[in-house]
């Protein structure tokens, strides 16, 4: 049987967003998942204050038990070229349309959101109206 394949949703993490809270719980939670066997994938929405987003994703590919992957470098262009139609009334709200853009391009059993941004906001209201993540299980 494979490994869950979990996402975990992070507008903050250690290394691209210093800070001593929800970047470490969300570190520490890819690290405690990977390490217990779990194909971990970490999806990083929010700014980078330190180096580039480039820089984290090579970091962390030769360093962490887990991918990760930052919602600046990894979200597809025609997801872009669609988004850029529309109005968003603020950044939050784009960043939650392009996470749902982001998942429904992949596969989890799990999907971890940090909601106090609303990055998954999209996402969540598409699951629970059987739009997108059918196989998610929550």
């Amino acid at each position: 049987m494979p490994a869950p394949r979990i996402c975990i949703v992070a507008p903050e993490f250690i290394g691209p967003f210093p800070n001593g809270g929800v970047g470490t719980a969300c570190y520490w939670e890819a690290v405690t998942l990977a390490e217990a066997g779990n194909d971990v994938t970490v999806l990083y929405t929010g700014p980078t204050q330190r180096q580039t987003p480039e820089r984290w994703e090579g970091h962390f590919a030769a360093t962490a038990p887990f991918r990760y992957e930052d919602i600046a470098c990894s979200t597809s262009p025609d997801d872009l070229a669609r988004l850029t139609r529309y109005e968003h009334s603020c950044a939050e709200e784009r960043t939650a349309e392009l996470v749902l853009a982001w998942l429904q391009r992949r596969k989890f059993d799990l999907v971890l959101f940090q909601e106090f941004l609303g990055h998954g906001a999209r996402a969540l209201q598409a699951r629970r109206s059987g739009v997108a993540m059918a196989g998610t299980l929550r």
